[in-house]
């Protein structure tokens, strides 16, 4: 993509771990970044130290919230984004039985339905721009994990939403150009959050500029989903989705 077509890019979670690694690799790659997230000291200090990084201050475990962090990117974006990274998450570990609505709202709403409506709201400027949509799903959402049940449930969903957006929007007919949709499978990596909630377990996930929770690319799987195209670089690929996972002992 040349520069002059490279236009915004949104990261939610953006202000500490993977979510920060991501600011600043779109950054140096010379896109204009927007990203959200609820720790507002840290999102200005890393905005204030990373040339074309704008923060705004957001809370997407609420419909209200994801309404205003996707109309906030559109306004700051022009209407128009190169990309989408669904990177902000809650990790629970717990026992299962012991499960309850509270719990699984706080879940859900921030693992699942926030990718899924802000992804809704955003697609239009996604597809003005020939974007690209990133779910930061995680191993856990293919092989399972003890203590992680509705953790796992909600990274599961991510994949299979990645799949049916690919078939679904994959390819644009209105603007003959395509969306391009990944799934990003990460496994452990410890990130120290504050913001009152425990520190999550977010993960590990390969790739350059991403310094401090990267693994050696030899490490790296890419895993071809079914009945779809492989799609790593070339813009025409038909249903483009792409699974990476971070772990090579992720059991794919």
């Amino acid at each position: 993509m040349t520069a002059a077509q490279k236009h915004a890019v949104l990261i939610t979670g953006g202000a500490h771990g993977i979510g920060a690694a991501c600011v600043r690799l779109f950054a140096a790659e010379g896109y204009p970044v927007l990203f959200c997230g609820r720790d507002e000291t840290a999102g200005a200090a890393l905005a204030a130290d990373t040339q074309g990084a704008r923060y705004f201050p957001a809370d997407l475990g609420s419909a209200e919230g994801v309404a205003r962090a996707a109309e906030q990117a559109l306004e700051m974006s022009g209407g128009i984004l190169s990309g989408l990274v669904n990177n902000a998450g809650y990790g629970f570990r717990g026992v299962f039985e012991e499960t309850t609505d509270e719990i699984y709202d706080r879940v859900m709403e921030l693992n699942l339905r926030a990718p899924i409506m802000l992804t809704a709201r955003l697609m239009g400027a996604l597809k003005a721009g020939r974007g690209s949509v990133v779910m930061i799903s995680s191993v856990a959402g293919k092989g399972g994990e003890e203590g992680l049940a509705l953790y796992t449930a909600s990274k599961a969903a991510l994949i299979g939403l990645t799949k049916s957006l690919a078939l679904e929007v994959g390819r644009c007919a209105a603007f003959d150009r395509v969306i391009r949709h990944i799934a990003v499978l990460v496994g452990h990596v410890y990130v120290v959050v504050d913001v009152g909630v425990r520190p999550l377990q977010l993960g590990d996930l390969s790739g350059k500029g991403l310094s401090g929770v990267g693994i050696k690319p030899d490490r790296r799987r890419i895993v071809e989903l079914e009945s779809q195209s492989l799609f790593v670089g070339d813009p025409e690929a038909d249903h483009p989705a792409l699974v990476i996972a971070g772990h090579d002992k992720c059991g794919l």
